[in-house]
């Protein structure tokens, strides 16, 4: 029984969602106005929320189903956070 818990509680660790803040900014290449910056700011703020609202539906379903329900379903915003965060870091060293 002890083995099934351990194994259980490690899927559940490593198929949910990633914490936004883990996320790696993409490397990114183009001319894109110091203006866009705050707004950038402000989308990736969103999308950490989503991203959070995905980890939290996903120990929801690993607990109860054992399967990383809403990340299978493809709502995880990682792609989107890490090339946010890649246009981020882009403009804050043009600009900045």
């Amino acid at each position: 029984m002890k083995k099934i818990l351990t194994l259980t509680t490690a899927l559940a660790l490593t198929a949910c969602a990633q914490h936004p803040g883990a996320v790696r900014a993409a490397k990114v290449t183009g001319t894109e106005s110091c203006k866009n910056l705050p707004v950038l700011r402000e989308e990736l703020v969103e999308l950490y929320h989503e991203q959070n609202e995905v980890r939290v539906a996903d120990a929801f379903t690993m607990t109860f189903f054992m399967v990383p329900g809403a990340s299978m379903a493809g709502a995880s915003k990682k792609s989107q956070i890490a090339a946010v965060k890649g246009r981020i870091d882009a403009l804050e060293r043009k600009c900045l």
